[in-house]
């Protein structure tokens, strides 16, 4: 495809800049469905722990086997849904994550306060199972999402965006928003984020049944991706139903 694309034009001289020129729309879309699974990732890891460690009293030993726990969650969540976002559809399924997201939080902040050691892993686990569930279809659709011309510059920054804006802001925040009005506020900032990545992906079109060439095929003269109606929703195949 790249091969391809170097022989009907030349390289863009200033990626960055043609990308948010002609890709905007496309770019912040992308930036906006990878926060949700960044921000669950380090809240996780980072802030939840530290949570249970230094105010519920929990022993280190208890915490870190929670984690091993959760990124053996990651891992079996991550391989099923990466499985079915080619059965079912890329979107989709990221859909369903996040729509299961959206109200998990606010538990898992009480499953912390109000509960023991079990529902504290149940807590954690939980989160770890949802990212890698709403995560499988990330490295696929992140990429198809753009024409060739755009690709590599679009996914990457999308990706990086998604990852500084939702890995960096709620676990450095959370801590003050405890402080000043309780764990409600954490579930309620987890789940902004959340409908934020919800609705930029309900936005993007469904690349299932889709190649990177019908990406090309349907970008315009100034490389903005028109899909039909029909196959924004549920993917190319749906032209033959």
């Amino acid at each position: 495809m790249f091969a391809a694309q170097k022989a009907r034009a030349a390289p863009l001289k200033a990626p960055v800049a043609e990308l948010f020129r002609f890709q905007r729309r496309h770019l912040v879309l992308a930036s906006g469905f990878v926060i949700g699974i960044f921000a669950f990732r380090y809240m996780a890891s980072t802030y939840l722990t530290s949570y249970a460690t230094h105010h519920l009293g929990y022993s280190r030993d208890l915490v870190m086997f929670v984690g091993v726990l959760g990124g053996l969650a990651v891992i079996a969540f991550t391989a099923v849904s990466a499985w079915l976002c080619d059965t079912v559809g890329r979107r989709r399924i990221m859909l369903i994550g996040y729509a299961l997201a959206l109200p998990w939080f606010f538990a898992v902040i009480l499953l912390l306060d109000h509960g023991g050691p079990v529902l504290f892993a149940a807590g954690i686990v939980g989160t770890y199972a949802i990212m890698g569930f709403t995560n499988g279809p990330v490295a696929t659709f992140t990429p198809e999402i753009f024409p060739t011309r755009y690709r590599y510059t679009g996914a990457g920054l999308a990706f990086n965006i998604g990852g500084i804006l939702g890995g960096a802001i709620p676990p450095t925040s959370a801590g003050a928003l405890m402080a000043a009005f309780g764990g409600w506020s954490i579930g309620l900032m987890m789940a902004i984020i959340v409908l934020v990545s919800l609705v930029c992906t309900f936005l993007l079109p469904e690349t299932m049944g889709t190649t990177l060439k019908d990406t090309d095929t349907h970008t315009g003269r100034w490389g903005e991706v028109s899909w039909p109606r029909k196959v924004r929703r549920y993917g190319l195949r749906a032209q033959e139903v």
